[in-house]
């Protein structure tokens, strides 16, 4: 769900596809945009303010989808014989990983204009990326250097962790992720992107992982009976 705009998959009984249906909040209107008589998709959907996007099966690949919210069609914007996944979307800017057999992992967008632009294709190991705005940030390693990366224009370091697995999210001015705590477990870190360094978020033990922020509404699971907790960050 984002904005006025409800959207999910469904499957018929029959059909190995999947399907995407999306629902206006306002006039109570709802449209198929994908049949699931045709291919599982891989990614998504996603939402931001110029349309629903998602990637899928071809047969010769993979491919990212829009439905755009001002022609009510349905376009393909770009294909690849690698994996398209880790879709996120917000503003006018969609980002993804595409993850080749052979090479490194690629970090990319497409902005409002359908242009591409490759954000990070260097480093060996990165989590899918995630969007606020205009910023995207993902983590990424290479050797033994681990860092949360930053785009908005241009690309920049925001942090340095411990793992290059730690799935960063960003919403607003914030970004969190979970890192190695150092007392074996793992705990929730945060930074502003407008800087200052990194906080921590939680404490006290025990593994938290997987944090999402909303404004400065941030949960993750873990911790208290290993379920979902959250906090209101305070930087």
């Amino acid at each position: 769900m984002k904005g006025n705009y409800l959207c999910w998959t469904f499957a018929k009984k029959g059909e190995s596809g999947q399907g995407i249906r999306l629902f206006g909040l306002l006039d109570g209107k709802s449209v198929v945009l994908k049949n699931s008589d045709q291919s599982k998709i891989v990614s998504g959907p996603v939402i931001n303010d110029l349309g629903v996007f998602w990637s899928q099966f071809l047969e010769s690949g993979f491919a990212i989808f829009k439905y755009d919210f001002l022609t009510s069609a349905t376009q393909l914007l770009c294909k690849s014989s690698s994996v398209i996944s880790g879709l996120s979307a917000d503003g006018n800017i969609l980002a993804y990983s595409k993850r080749p057999q052979n090479g490194f992992p690629v970090t990319g967008c497409i902005d409002g204009t359908g242009k591409v632009v490759v954000l990070d294709d260097a480093w060996n190991e990165k989590s899918d990326p995630s969007v606020s705005g205009t910023c995207v940030v993902w983590s990424a390693k290479k050797d033994e250097v681990s860092e949360i990366k930053i785009w908005n224009g241009s690309t920049s370091v925001l942090a340095n962790v411990k793992s290059a697995q730690c799935i960063p999210c960003v919403s607003g001015g914030n970004v969190v992720w979970h890192d190695q705590s150092g007392d074996g477990g793992s705990d929730i870190f945060g930074a502003e992107i407008s800087g200052g360094g990194v906080f921590r978020v939680t404490s006290g033990g025990g593994n938290k992982v997987l944090p999402r922020i909303s404004g400065q509404v941030c949960i993750w699971l873990g911790g208290t009976d290993e379920g979902f907790d959250g906090a209101i960050i305070t930087p």
